[in-house]
């Protein structure tokens, strides 16, 4: 997780000024940061910047208040302290973006962009097109067809 946390800071930061153009809009910056597979190569898990953050990052155990709200949730929070002493706390988030009762995120629209981006890796644009066509009519596809 630690290393989830760093890589995400570190893109954020190496992307500073595609994240402003978000302007607080956090699907458009969870779709900036997204982690792919590229984010666990060898050079990603040993990015210096990456090693840096990391080592700053600590956690805590929320206790009995989180403790009770879960696994109704998933109950987190994240508190980011910086070198001046500034304090960016996010509060309890009960329901994370990806989470079934989350009822903020665009998930449709995130893991559209997920799946372009990963399939990007695989095929080529005509053929990513016609899967993703397939896969929004497997309903109603065949058994012949599947």
């Amino acid at each position: 997780m630690v290393y989830i946390i760093a890589s995400l800071l570190r893109k954020a930061y190496n992307k500073y000024d595609r994240v402003l153009e978000c302007k607080g809009n956090v699907d458009d910056m969870w779709k900036t940061l997204m982690l792919t597979p590229l984010d666990f190569s060898k050079a990603a898990l040993f990015n210096e910047t990456t090693r840096i953050i990391m080592d700053k990052i600590e956690f805590a155990h929320g206790g009995v208040e989180y403790d009770t709200k879960y696994p109704e949730g998933i109950p987190t929070s994240v508190e980011i302290r910086t070198k001046e002493g500034k304090v960016y706390d996010s509060g309890m988030i009960m329901y994370p973006a990806g989470h079934a009762r989350n009822e903020t995120a665009a998930l449709h629209d995130i893991l559209q962009h997920k799946f372009k981006i990963l399939g990007k890796m695989a095929l080529d644009k005509q053929e990513l097109i016609k899967l993703k066509v397939q896969l929004e009519n497997i309903g109603e596809m065949s058994n012949e067809e599947l």
